[in-house]
């Protein structure tokens, strides 16, 4: 199968799912479907953010991650997709991380202690380390619960009526599409940890959930 062909199935794959988060938004608005809640709908969204990255994984680079990055030691930045700065804009949520003037530590941890791999652990060490050492001159830390993250709130993912004409339809296309972008990005970041340079518009990914990678990647990065 070639890299066209692969392409275009993302393309109308990402189209249909947006297609019957409409539908399924229209339906509940409406009272078809009584049985099920917003929360039910956000967990159903979630998992579906979780596992389209993963396709996506294998089919080329497309628009701006066709974009190359210069190596800063050993690591090789990635861009911000444009879709997630204008999604950040629009809605307002996590504005603050892309237009802030230094650079930003993102990561997730789950304060209730049950989720293992978003260990406190984790987080904590990293404030103790924050706390005692300077690089705070050059990070802006922000942690996220896992509580917090999962009900981030950014905007509306689809339309809740029918469009009256192409460009609104086009519009809403556009927006929602966003929106998976940004939620996307962040799913990326939550897993591991993400250091945002708002100025280059870049960020690096932590491979491993690890406090001793985390301190030296945040390290490595000071002057970048």
């Amino acid at each position: 199968m070639n890299k066209d062909i692969i392409a275009d199935k993302l393309k109308d794959f990402a189209s249909f799912l947006l297609c019957i988060v409409a539908v399924l938004a229209i339906a509940y608005f409406t009272g078809f479907l009584k049985g099920f809640t917003p929360a039910d709908f956000q967990d159903a969204y979630g998992r579906i953010l979780t596992y389209v990255p993963q396709i996506s994984a294998k089919a080329p680079a497309s628009g701006n991650y066709t974009k190359t990055t210069t190596r800063y030691k050993d690591y090789l930045p990635s861009i911000i997709p444009d879709s997630v700065l204008r999604s950040a804009n629009d809605t307002g949520t996590y504005k603050s991380i892309f237009t802030s003037n230094t650079k930003t530590v993102y990561y997730v941890y789950d304060d209730t202690g049950r989720n293992v791999y978003y260990s406190t652990d984790f987080h904590s060490k990293l404030q103790n380390y924050a706390a005692r050492s300077s690089v705070k001159t050059y990070y802006d830390f922000r942690p996220y619960t896992l509580y917090l993250f999962r009900n981030m709130r950014t905007g509306i993912t689809g339309p809740s009526d029918i469009c009256n004409s192409l460009e609104e339809c086009k519009a809403q296309r556009d927006h929602a599409a966003d929106y998976s972008s940004l939620q996307a990005f962040f799913q990326r970041c939550a897993k591991t940890m993400c250091v945002i340079n708002p100025a280059k518009k870049q960020y690096v990914v932590l491979k491993k959930r690890d406090y001793d990678s985390a301190v030296k990647m945040i390290n490595d990065l000071r002057g970048w």
